[in-house]
């Protein structure tokens, strides 16, 4: 079912007031009210409001229905934050800070509340950007009295201004040309937001609407040198949407026959100051290779003022065209498609996040949250217990079923014991047995044969300076360095020098494999010229039996290696 409520939005000189059913307009209803410049009188003729409200209320059928508020009070504050950090947290305490700061006011509570609404996608410098909107407690509460006496149930009360430049700023961040720009005129506040490849350049509000056009041409109108004319707030509003921005030689008609030339210096400081505020901001905030050929979309009921476009388009130079939601505009008629109404509910989420509830209020609705939550939770740790209780019975079966299993088997697991035993025995009789047939079988090297042969093979111009021998248990590596020196009465014309025989040596040996001849390095040997060897080779394993049989021979040769 969708879901029922009001829309009520109090603005310059009315109140309009819309039954929704999900995003369907289904009622409305418009009541003028006026209002003070000040934040006390304003709270004073918000509650004289209160018996046309419940007309209205009643007249559209909304009595009990939740209502959303949308408001502009004289000490509001709306601001965008743009700061430099991916942290939501930090970005909305950053806003609040600020916002606490541009208060206008020291005499009341101040209710701040902020949201993100957009992160830039492109640049270098990318921000993340938050709305965000304060206000007096007082005056909050008066708006919450008001529409409970009326018959409505408060939901939320949200500034216009900052759910409208909340949903623009978002729009815009999602730009992906290099630059585009839009001018939203309201009632009384206007925002530029330029953007281009998914970043935010401009983003500014301004004082002014098209409620300023309407102010403007209340004063008095000279048409002669001694006659004035005076336009009634109906008068005027007709004539900012009908004739809009005349011409200069164009006729109005009116009880009395107006000229344009007659308008159009009561309406020139309102239009200059416009252009001027964005002439400046687009010069000052756009790179500057697209700040001459920025498209402007032109939007929200002010872009309804015939003639705006066109004078913005010819003073700025740029192209401005008027977006067709705001064509649709209709200031007689409360909600209409382009209304400010219509257009801050389109950042529906905003205003449930920027919810300038009384203090009070937001206490009370705390508590009630914070004991339904309580309740909620008991209710889930009973089943959560029940659940345990379960699980906790079935692990207990299973415990059970195990300890039969392991009762059932004990007498196969003494069994096993004895026979693990017995298997221990035979392991440890194969263990020695292996021994003794390593002790017989079994390969090592031969390291007193080795050092024999080297002594043997190397002759009296060889000498040793050290050995190193690796032993993995399969192969024994070993490098041997040291020096050769040449006879004094050797041929230098020979082929084969006393170093090269010394490893022809060697690798004829039958004790040595893989024998290389590794760095070679001109030195000195005492009082000598000796050329300094490094040599790597493999002893060959013997058999441990053999090895023994060796030694004894050796030890009958008187030493020498039996054939």
């Amino acid at each position: 079912m969708k879901k029922r409520y009001v829309v009520l939005e109090f603005s310059t000189g009315r109140a309009d007031l819309a039954r929704f059913e999900g995003t369907k307009r289904i009622d409305q209803k418009r009541i003028a009210w006026t209002h003070a410049d000040t934040a006390s009188e304003w709270i004073s003729d918000v509650r004289h409001a209160a018996p046309k409200l419940r007309e209205a209320v009643t007249a559209i059928g909304g009595t009990g229905l939740p209502v959303v508020v949308l408001y502009r009070s004289p000490s509001v504050t709306i601001d965008l934050a743009s700061v430099g950090v991916r942290s939501e947290a930090q970005a909305v305490d950053a806003a609040r800070l600020s916002c606490i700061d541009a208060l206008t006011f020291t005499d009341a509570v101040p209710i701040v509340e902020a949201c993100v609404v957009a992160r830039d996608q492109g640049g270098d410098d990318r921000q993340t950007h938050t709305v965000v909107a304060g206000d007096r407690d007082d005056l909050v509460q008066a708006i919450v009295q008001v529409v409970t006496e009326a018959g409505l149930e408060f939901e939320s009360a949200t500034p216009t201004d900052a759910a409208i430049f909340a949903r623009l700023v978002r729009e815009s961040q999602a730009e992906k040309s290099d630059a585009a720009g839009v001018l939203y005129i309201g009632d009384e506040s206007s925002f530029f937001i330029c953007s281009g490849a998914q970043q935010v350049y401009i983003a500014r509000s301004m004082g002014l609407g098209f409620e300023s056009l309407i102010t403007t041409l209340k004063r008095p109108i000279r048409v002669s040198a001694d006659t004035t004319v005076e336009l009634t707030p109906d008068e005027a509003r007709t004539m900012v949407f009908q004739h809009g921005i005349p011409a200069f030689d164009a006729t109005i008609q009116h009880t009395t026959p107006l000229a344009g030339r007659q308008i159009i210096p009561l309406l020139q400081p309102i239009l200059q100051r416009l252009v001027v505020e964005v002439r400046q901001s687009v010069r000052f905030g756009l790179p500057s290779s697209v700040s001459t050929r920025v498209p402007i979309r032109l939007c929200g009921p002010g872009a309804r003022v015939p003639g705006l476009a066109t004078i913005l388009q010819r003073e700025l130079e740029l192209d401005v065209t008027v977006d067709p939601r705001s064509e649709q505009f209709d200031p007689e008629l409360p909600a209409s498609r382009g209304s400010t109404l219509i257009d801050a509910m389109g950042a529906m989420d905003v205003i449930r996040e920027i919810n300038l509830q009384p203090e009070l209020l937001a206490t009370t609705r705390r508590s009630v949250l914070l004991r339904r939550w309580l309740w909620l939770g008991g209710a889930a740790a009973v089943i959560l217990l029940a659940f345990e209780t379960i699980l906790c019975e079935m692990s207990l079966r299973q415990i059970r079923d195990q300890v039969s299993s392991i009762e059932q088997y004990s007498e196969d697991i003494a069994a096993f014991v004895e026979t693990r035993d017995a298997l221990a025995g035979g392991l440890s009789a194969m263990t020695r047995i292996h021994e003794a047939i390593d002790a017989e079988l079994g390969q090592r090297p031969a390291y007193g044969f080795i050092m024999k042969e080297l002594s043997l093979q190397a002759g009296d111009d060889v000498s040793f300076t050290s050995i190193r021998v690796n032993d993995d248990g399969r192969k024994t590596t070993a490098k041997l360095s040291g020096y050769c020196r040449e006879p004094v009465d050797a041929d230098p014309s020979a082929d084969r020098r006393t170093l090269e025989i010394f490893v022809d040596r060697m690798r004829s040996s039958s004790l040595f494999e893989n024998v290389k001849l590794g760095s070679v390095q001109a030195g000195s040997f005492g009082q000598s010229v000796a050329q300094r060897f490094e040599i790597s080779f493999e002893v060959v394993r013997v058999p441990t039996g053999m090895l023994n049989t060796m030694s004894a021979d050796a030890d009958g040769n008187d030493g020498e290696i039996a054939p």
